[in-house]
């Protein structure tokens, strides 16, 4: 089924001051204040032509059942005209057991708080949806990439809350300002390439900015009456996902270290953090070292390397520089060829992402023998 073309904020007005409806909304994205502002919009629409006890309901999935949302959403109305209904914690954050397997999963969506009959008892409701009922799904940030949203996507109208490099520097900023701490240059840059990552053409790698206002939290905390933030206090204080974790992978890799890179893999995993984050730093951090090692080749100067590398101080240079010497440039543009392959199979197969990713892992690190590579 085709997605639909995403909608954007203004459509949403535009319809709503006509008095159109559509009968499902999906708003997603790492923009809550969007979010929250699109929903308001939704139930105040509603709220000034329905009885207020009966136009607006909220089903939160971690704090009610499933089967009391969709006993909601298919009882006919007899009391409002057109009522709304707000689905929420939709996603799951973790999950016990061992995911391990790559047995394919219901809809390729191993991070939603549903069981398979549950899923399909969804799609088939969004393929037919009541008409008397505005159905608003607010997941908050998603993998767009995944079957189960594309499918939710191919029958709502769609609309992404994801703000822009620009809009997460100027945000970034505004937060290191309002902190009242002062970052020394080499802190305060790597804080940048953590919490804003960067968009360059289709690709967006957004980094830990969703995590941004409570990681500042526990920053200030463990600075105490101190306001001097160096390079060692970050690094020791935040605990959101970071660069070191992937400069640990990378280190395992460019050493062959099977052990070490699997461990690092799983260390991540075990943080709950998603894919997504983990794929863009990556291949971000790949092609980085991919150009510092083509600048070092044509010996050129490190301030022309780091402007090539987009790199913004000598102290992540030299990082990269010490990983950029254990191997050759052909080598990292087969490890950035591996990577996008596994993007790829992630997006089209519905297997276990960091199985596939692990698969990737161990065929950098333990390349095919010539015989192999002559099939």
């Amino acid at each position: 089924m085709a997605v639909k073309e995403n909608h954007s904020l203004k459509d949403l007005q535009q319809s709503l001051a006509a008095g159109t409806t559509a009968p499902v909304y999906l708003f997603h994205g790492e923009q809550e204040n969007g979010i929250a502002s699109a929903v308001r919009s939704i139930r105040d629409h509603l709220l000034r032509t329905g009885d207020p006890n009966t136009a607006w309901r909220i089903y939160d999935l971690t704090e009610c059942a499933f089967g009391d949302f969709i006993s909601d959403v298919l009882t006919v109305s007899f009391f409002s005209e057109r009522r709304g209904v707000l689905l929420q914690g939709l996603l799951k954050k973790g999950r016990g057991g061992d995911d391990d397997g790559d047995e394919e999963e219901a809809l390729g969506a191993k991070n939603v708080r549903l069981e398979e009959k549950e899923l399909l008892a969804l799609l088939k409701y969004l393929q037919q949806p009541s008409p008397d009922v505005v159905l608003v799904i607010a997941p908050g940030k998603i993998d767009m990439r995944q079957k189960l949203w594309k499918e939710i996507a191919a029958t709502a109208f769609t609309l992404s809350f994801n703000l822009a490099e620009a809009d997460r520097k100027v945000i970034f900023e505004e937060k290191l300002k309002s902190s009242g701490l002062t970052f020394a240059p080499d802190a305060r840059a790597w804080m940048e390439e953590r919490f804003v990552g960067k968009d360059s053409g289709k690709e967006r790698v957004v980094g830990n900015f969703p995590f941004l206002d409570s990681e500042m939290k526990k920053l200030s905390l463990y600075m105490g009456e101190n306001t001097r933030v160096s390079m060692t206090d970050v690094e020791e204080c935040m605990s959101a996902p970071s660069q070191d974790n992937v400069f640990k992978l990378t280190d395992a890799l460019a050493a062959r270290n099977m052990e070490g890179a699997l461990n690092a893999l799983k260390s991540l995993k075990l943080q709950g953090i998603h894919y997504l984050p983990v794929m863009g730093m990556l291949a971000s951090h790949f092609r980085k070292l991919l150009v510092v090692r083509s600048g070092k080749d044509q010996r050129l100067r490190d301030d022309e390397i780091m402007a090539r590398a987009n790199v913004k101080s000598p102290w992540h240079l030299n990082k990269l520089m010490d990983q950029a010497r254990k191997m050759t440039a052909e080598q990292f543009k087969k490890i950035i060829f591996r990577l996008a392959r596994a993007d790829l199979r992630m997006k089209s197969a519905g297997l276990n992402e960091w199985h596939i990713l692990e698969q990737e892992l161990i065929g950098i690190i333990t390349p095919r023998s010539k015989t192999q590579s002559l099939r």
